[in-house]
C-alpha cells in the first residue's frame, strides 16, 4: 500500500534547508526509497512549510528513515527549524484523478 508522510514545520532559511537536502540526495543516491517530495509554503504564513513525502509503502519509508544519512540530515535540519516539526503518517486508501 502506498504511503505518504506529511511534515509540517517552521523555518526562516529555506535555501539552507535545501542545501542540506541536496547533500542528503547525493549521499543516498541509489539507496533512498523516497519516490517524490513536494514542498509547500503557507500563503497566509510564509514561515510555515509542509512537505509531502511519497513512498511505495510504510516499510520502504522506514528503510529510508533507517539510513544513517537520513539521521544526519535530520540533526542538521533541526538546527534550522523554529520549534519541533509535526509528522503525519498516512496510508493511501484512494486516489481519484479528475483530469485537467
Amino acid at each position: 500500500m502506498a504511503f505518504i508522510q506529511i511534515v509540517s514545520f517552521r523555518c526562516t532559511d529555506l535555501p539552507a534547508l535545501r542545501d542540506i537536502e541536496d547533500e542528503w540526495l547525493a549521499a543516498t543516491e541509489g539507496r533512498r526509497t523516497l519516490l517524490r517530495e513536494t514542498v509547500l509554503v503557507d500563503r497566509c504564513d510564509p514561515g510555515h512549510f509542509m512537505t509531502i513525502n511519497e513512498f511505495e509503502s510504510y516499510e520502504t519509508a522506514m528503510d529510508n528513515s533507517a539510513l544513517p544519512e537520513t539521521d544526519a540530515m535530520a540533526r542538521k535540519v533541526a538546527g534550522l527549524l523554529i520549534g519541533e516539526p509535526t509528522y503525519h503518517d498516512l496510508d493511501i486508501v484512494q486516489v481519484t484523478d479528475f483530469g485537467s
